[in-house]
């Protein structure tokens, strides 16, 4: 009994995810035709999006985005180490640094773009345009890191890695877009890429199933699907979930509904 109260709690969670993404566009279709994009161009506003991203305080997200600016590398607020770096020059950055006593983990932060998050949401606290100028220096210089070292960091193309990635982008996408900057040249970098990010995680060779990983990626799959409008993403992801937590569960009360309606026939 205690199993099937927590599944019945975890499809319950699931369904109200499910349903307050999906409520985000569900009138926004006629908003986006033949790939073009229009001025309320995205499935999903900055006010809509349920941002999963974990921040500290507003006084101390501030204070990261004011080091980070400062020429100090912060990706994630838990860890005290912060690589130097030059903020002015991002060409150089080496974005394979094994750094800290848990390098690993610096690194799969790192590859998440969390700087860019903590960025995007000082500029919402503040209206501080530098932390946008910075977070977009941030961003292009990954980009030119990730079409040259493709096969070269398994961080790079991580599978949990690789979700966050993708919440953090539609985050700073909309953040971009409520400040007005947001321009066409921009909407197409962030629409390949989260694109590029959506193939990888619909493939079912990237995909962690049976694990809390393939979660993190089936959430970021219905994100971008709807941020996007790819509604065959949205519906692999959703069935990815259901199948992993709900058909044990959905067998098990449907002997129980069949069985109730046998015993009251007899």
């Amino acid at each position: 009994m205690k199993r099937l109260v927590k599944r019945a709690s975890m499809l319950t969670f699931v369904l109200v995810l499910f349903m307050s993404i999906t409520g985000c566009a569900e009138d926004l279709g006629e908003q986006y035709i033949k790939n073009d994009f229009v001025e309320s161009l995205w499935g999903i506003a900055i006010e809509e999006f349920n941002c999963p991203i974990d921040f500290p305080t507003d006084t101390e997200i501030v204070a990261i985005a004011d080091q980070i600016l400062d020429g100090k590398m912060i990706v994630l607020y838990s860890i005290d180490n912060m690589l130097e770096y030059n903020p002015d020059v991002m060409d150089t950055f080496d974005w394979n640094v094994q750094y800290s006593n848990t390098p690993n983990t610096f690194q799969l932060y790192l590859q998440c773009l969390n700087p860019i998050a903590y960025l995007a949401k000082s500029y919402e606290i503040t209206t501080n345009e530098d932390y946008l100028l910075q977070a977009q220096k941030i961003l292009e210089s990954w980009l030119a890191y990730k079409n040259d070292y493709a096969n070269q960091n398994p961080f790079l193309w991580y599978d949990h890695g690789t979700a966050l990635r993708s919440e953090t982008l539609i985050y700073y996408a909309l953040v971009m877009q409520k400040a007005g900057k947001a321009d066409e040249a921009f909407r197409q970098t962030i629409n390949n890429l989260l694109t590029e990010h959506a193939e990888f995680l619909a493939n079912a060779q990237n995909y962690t199933a049976n694990h809390n990983h393939g979660i993190f990626q089936d959430r970021a799959l219905i994100y971008i699907a709807y941020f996007l409008h790819l509604g065959q993403f949205h519906i692999s992801a959703f069935i990815a979930e259901i199948s992993f937590f709900f058909l044990p569960l959905s067998f098990f009360l449907s002997c129980l509904v069949l069985g109730g309606k046998q015993g009251k026939e007899m």
